[in-house]
């Protein structure tokens, strides 16, 4: 790689801090291979966006961020359509997108990448006009979300998720949604609408294993309401991919999609609140460049 700036934005607070000291020895390591770098503390909800824009508008050569899935989906935001490269050290709770990737918690490793500067362009969806990296969640799994990134859970990752779900289902009503998609649509109660840029999230629970992040599509998991006894014998194949051969579900595939409710819903993607019904959930195709 050229001897081009590496902008390292960080989340300090992400994985407890660990994303501070995995963030420090990133530096470390370019250093090591000749490479000058910055690194750039957040200082709460927004300012990686606006940090990042700053960093291109001054012509970095290469953004790295090390966080969680909402400090990422900043990053991506701020990238988007771009051609400076996105370099992710995994640090935070579930790592979806790096872990789509194949990305390991390891500096030298993400440092290595750099230096190779071997890049590929994925794909982004986008609600209104915010961009998410990995699955946009709605009904269900987004109050899920919600119960996790804002209640101040103890546990964290997987473990986390599941516990949230298991205290909500005892009190879910079911919404009424309409959707609207290519050569679909659907009217009527739904436990929930996952709608995937990649195969997994919440830390590995499988929703879409047919996901790809280079098909220039969105893959949407419906689930309708059913028995909440049904739906507790589903959650665990979950993990597995095997809930999709259940008659209560199906899966399609699409580029944009309509989704409108009698209330309003929030959607959460990459673990953060995105939007509300109504609204349309698009694929932005090979959107993002990042590095492998």
């Amino acid at each position: 790689m050229p001897r081009s700036d590496v902008a390292i934005v960080v989340n300090p607070i992400a994985g407890r801090g660990k994303a501070r000291a995995l963030a420090e020895q990133l530096k470390v390591e370019l250093s090591a291979l000749g490479i000058r770098s910055d690194l750039l503390w957040t200082a709460g909800r927004g300012h990686a966006l606006a940090l990042v824009r700053g960093e291109v508008s001054k012509g970095a050569g290469c953004i790295a961020v090390c966080g969680g899935d909402g400090t990422v989906n900043e990053v991506v935001n701020a990238l988007a359509w771009s051609d400076v490269p996105l370099a992710i050290l995994p640090g935070g709770r579930c790592n979806d997108l790096a872990r789509a990737l194949r990305i390991p918690c390891s500096p030298r490793y993400v440092a290595n990448s750099i230096a190779k500067m071997q890049t590929l362009r994925i794909d982004l969806g986008r609600i209104g006009e915010r961009a998410f990296a990995t699955v946009a969640t709605l009904g269900f799994d987004a109050e899920v979300s919600r119960i996790v990134s804002e209640e101040g859970m103890q546990i964290h990752g997987t473990p986390a998720y599941v516990v949230a779900a298991l205290r909500l289902l005892a009190k879910y009503n079911f919404p009424h949604v309409r959707i609207e998609a290519d050569f679909w649509g659907f009217s009527g109660r739904i436990l929930l609408a996952a709608t995937a840029n990649t195969p997994a999230y919440g830390g590995g629970m499988m929703i879409a294993p047919m996901a790809n992040l280079m098909d220039g599509l969105l893959h949407m998991c419906l689930i309708k309401a059913a028995p909440k006894a049904t739906i507790l014998l589903l959650f665990p194949a979950v993990f597995f991919g095997w809930h999709r051969f259940h008659s209560a579900v199906s899966n399609h595939p699409i580029t944009s999609v309509k989704v409108d409710s009698p209330q309003p819903l929030w959607l959460y993607a990459d673990g953060e609140r995105i939007g509300a019904t109504p609204t349309t959930i698009a694929v932005m195709p090979a959107a993002l460049r990042v590095i492998v």
